[in-house]
């Protein structure tokens, strides 16, 4: 009979020991905590997890002095429920490593409070950083697609509408223009040959953008900075539309300021500048005017364009530079567009780390800002 108690001890002790190790080496960390959330056992998987000795995380307020700030309220209400009988945690949080970095953990709990050889709330706690990391990137792959496709579908929209538009003009006036001629009707035929260069320009200026945001999207234009004077570019881009300008007699001014030298890619930024001269004028009415200024304030350089034009609808003032929202509006002479020319200004000025954005002016009017690192 003692020879059977003693084994019957060192069996109990053989799975004491076997249970203790299997604790010890479990892949997810073991928690142990009394009722008012203090941890008195963590097993020694918080070192490969936390960088924390189990020493480390004994006795103390674990959920005021370690998990996210953000995320302490959902830890507690979670910790309660399991208490209650509600539930069984099975939450996703942050909990501080010890190299001061943080850590998504996943907890899920059982309230053995009343169990006498316990007495105690036992969690099982896993690291799941690499799967809410996979996750984000999975979220953020889906979104990019999904901007992808509303990219599709603004090109297939831009040339199933807004170059069928102007082509169609040009080859109902040109096949027109003969008749004119032989009728010797001269006066109307200038009409039609200047409609057809309106048409041609307007189309021309549309496929450059075309292809050069697609060029873009895809990645097959370089940022590629040098050294240029920003004030000889706005005076190189005011000249670019100037014709544009004074068919409808508006007046484009620049005011004399500083010179400021820059580092940025010099032909991006002339195609920002030329889309937003060409916008204002669109917008702009017969015998109005545009000013143009460019400053530096800490080591930025901050560009405008302001005109005295039609503005900006109020619902529309946000998402002028979001492609899903991109729509053609005619401008004060029926002048047609796609919307295309703000985005690739948008995605120009983000190549140089710098913003864009749009405000109406006080009294008529609206007003184009960037600013781009002067370095």
């Amino acid at each position: 009979m003692k020879t059977k108690t003693a084994y019957h001890h060192v069996l109990i002790e053989k799975q004491e020991h076997s249970f203790y190790q299997l604790i010890k080496n479990s892949f997810d960390i073991i928690v142990m905590l009394d009722e008012t959330g203090n941890q008195f056992f963590v097993n020694e998987s918080c070192k490969n997890i936390l960088g924390y000795e189990p020493e480390e995380l004994i006795n103390i307020d674990v959920i005021g002095t370690m998990i996210h700030p953000d995320d302490r309220d959902m830890v507690r209400s979670a910790f309660q429920d399991v208490i209650n009988g509600n539930a069984h945690g099975d939450i996703q949080y942050r909990h501080q490593h010890k190299n001061g970095g943080w850590i998504y953990l996943e907890a899920v709990g059982n309230d053995l409070l009343t169990e006498p050889s316990i007495q105690a709330v036992v969690l099982n706690v896993r690291d799941v950083t690499q799967r809410i990391k996979a996750e984000k990137k999975l979220k953020e792959n889906q979104n990019h697609l999904q901007a992808l496709n509303a990219s599709k579908d603004k090109l297939l929209s831009i040339i199933a509408h807004d170059l069928r538009t102007p082509l169609s003009a040009i080859i109902g006036l040109s096949e027109l223009l003969p008749d004119l001629l032989k009728d010797g009707e001269i006066h109307k035929a200038e009409n039609f040959t200047s409609i057809i260069h309106q048409s041609t320009l307007q189309m021309s200026e549309l496929l450059d953008n075309l292809l050069m945001w697609a060029r873009n999207q895809s990645g097959r234009i370089d940022y590629t900075p040098n050294e240029f004077i920003i004030n000889e570019l706005v005076e190189k881009s005011i000249s670019h539309e100037m014709e544009s300008a004074h068919q409808k007699s508006i007046n484009i001014s620049y005011p004399s300021s500083e010179v400021i030298f820059m580092n940025g890619d010099e032909n991006m930024l002339g195609t920002v500048m030329r889309n937003l001269i060409s916008n204002a004028i669109k917008f702009t009415p017969e015998g109005g005017e545009i000013v143009i200024t460019s400053i530096l304030k800490n080591q930025e350089v901050m560009v405008t364009v302001s005109d005295n034009g039609t503005g900006i609808p109020k619902n529309k003032i946000h998402t002028l530079f979001q492609i899903e929202h991109s729509k053609s509006i005619n401008g004060t002479n029926g002048e047609k567009g796609s919307g295309l020319g703000l985005l690739l200004c948008k995605d120009f000025i983000q190549n140089h780390g710098g913003k864009i954005w749009a405000k109406n002016n006080s009294k008529k009017g609206a007003t184009f800002y960037f600013t781009v690192p002067k370095n």
